[in-house]
C-alpha cells in the first residue's frame, strides 16, 4: 500500500470495459452514485473470477452476439467462446450418525459449552472455532479404468442441513465427495444489460455419462469409508 503507483479503490462497481474500436483504454465504474472513467496508460488486467470476468466482457459488448443482442448490448467484438466452457465440481454430502457423542454437534449443544469454546479460541486460538472448513481429505480412484485419482473426499466432524443453518441436535459427522475433472460444461450469460444484476449461471452438472458414473462410484466409496470409521469406533 506504500507504493506510489498503487491505488486501491473500494466501494466501486465496474460496469464495463471502455473500448476504442477493439482496444481497451480503461474501465467505466460507479462509486458513490457517480459514473467514472479510469483510463489506462498501457493495459487493463481483467481479473474478476470465473463468473464476473465473462460478465464484464459481455457487458462491454465482447462475446457471443446471440447472448448480447437479446439483452440490448451492442456487439463490439464477436467472440462466441466468452461465457462458455464453464467447469465446476459438483459435491455430494452425506451425514452419518455416530455411536458416541464426540462431534462438534455435541460440543456446542449447551450454552456453557459454547462459552468454553469461545474462551478457548480467544485465549489460545484452539478448539472448534479454529477448525478449517474440512479437517481431513483424501484423493481416490473410482476404478481401474482411471490411472490417477478422479474424486476427492472431505471430512467434517459436524453436520447440518445447510451451511447457513444450525448444527443437528444429534451426534454426527459429514463426508463429501467431488469429481476432480468433470466433463460437463456450463455457461455464463447476461440476464440484462444492468451490471448490478447477477448473470445467469448454468452449471450443467452431471450432463455427461462419465460424470454421473464417477459421482455414483464416489458416493459408494464414501459409504464404505464411513462404514469402516463406524466399525472402528
Amino acid at each position: 500500500m506504500a507504493r506510489g503507483n498503487l491505488r486501491v479503490m473500494t466501494g466501486a462497481l465496474v460496469e464495463r470495459l471502455e473500448l476504442d474500436g477493439k482496444k481497451v483504454i480503461g474501465i467505466r465504474y460507479t462509486r458513490e452514485g457517480q459514473s467514472r472513467l479510469a483510463r489506462c496508460g498501457r493495459e487493463v488486467i481483467l481479473c474478476a473470477g470465473a463468473i464476473n470476468s465473462p460478465q464484464l466482457l459481455q457487458l462491454s459488448g465482447i462475446g457471443d452476439p446471440s447472448d448480447l443482442c437479446p439483452v440490448g448490448v451492442d456487439v463490439r467484438h464477436a467472440l462466441p467462446a466468452v461465457g462458455k466452457n464453464l467447469q465446476d465440481h459438483i459435491q455430494a454430502r452425506a451425514v452419518f450418525k455416530t455411536r458416541r457423542g464426540i462431534t462438534v454437534n455435541d460440543r456446542t449443544r449447551w450454552l456453557p459449552q459454547r462459552a468454553l469454546i469461545g474462551a478457548q479460541y480467544l485465549l489460545r486460538r484452539v478448539g472448534p472455532l479454529s477448525f478449517a472448513a474440512s479437517l481431513a481429505g483424501a484423493f481416490a480412484r473410482t476404478g481401474t479404468h482411471v490411472s490417477r485419482p478422479d474424486v476427492q473426499f472431505h471430512f467434517q466432524p459436524l453436520s447440518l442441513d445447510s451451511y447457513d443453518g444450525k448444527l443437528h441436535p444429534f451426534s454426527a459427522f459429514t463426508m463429501s465427495v467431488c469429481q476432480l475433472r468433470p466433463t460437463s460444461r456450463g455457461a455464463i450469460a447476461l440476464r440484462t444489460a444492468d451490471p448490478n444484476v447477477p448473470p445467469r449461471i448454468d452449471s450443467n452438472y452431471l450432463h455427461t455419462v462419465e460424470d454421473c458414473e464417477a459421482m455414483i462410484a464416489g458416493v459408494r466409496l464414501l459409504r464404505r469409508i464411513a462404514a469402516a470409521l463406524h466399525f472402528r469406533r
